[in-house]
Parts: C-alpha cells; sequence; structure tokens
C-alpha cells in the first residue's frame, strides 16, 4: 500500500506495534464483513445504512450525517 507519505513501511520501528495492531483488526473483521455481504445479496438490505433506517422514530437519528450502523449489531462514526 503506497499512500502520499510513502509506502508503509517507511514509517519506522516505532509505528509498527500500531500498523500490527491495525492489520490484526482487518484481518479478524473479514469474516463478518463477507457474511454482512452475504446477508446483503439474500436480503437486499444494505449492511452498512444510516441511522435513521434502524430507528426511524428517533428524531436526532434522523439529523446525524456522520454516524452509520454496520450490520445488526454495531454503530460506527468517523
Amino acid at each position: 500500500m503506497v499512500s502520499d507519505r510513502g509506502p508503509l513501511w517507511d514509517y519506522g520501528a516505532a509505528a509498527e506495534p500500531m500498523l500490527e495492531d491495525v492489520l490484526r483488526l482487518r484481518y479478524s473483521l473479514i469474516p463478518y464483513v463477507y457474511a454482512l455481504g452475504h446477508q446483503t445479496f439474500e436480503s437486499g438490505a444494505p449492511f452498512m445504512r444510516a441511522l435513521f433506517m434502524d430507528f426511524s422514530d428517533d428524531a436526532v437519528a434522523k439529523t446525524l450525517g456522520d454516524e452509520y450502523m454496520v450490520g445488526p449489531p454495531s454503530s460506527s462514526h468517523p
């Protein structure tokens, strides 16, 4: 992976534990994301959706543009 700052391995030894943690998280989520993709294929419902889709009675959920649901049990916001 190359970014504007260079490849990941150029960040130095201090960044290695953080990169390792992020990569472990990424690969641990792959089965979950694949399962969500299969559910999307079967149902047609998106696995990443705005909060108002799950909380239609909540007035605040209708105004939040930077939070979303990922699958049934979790929400996320950047």
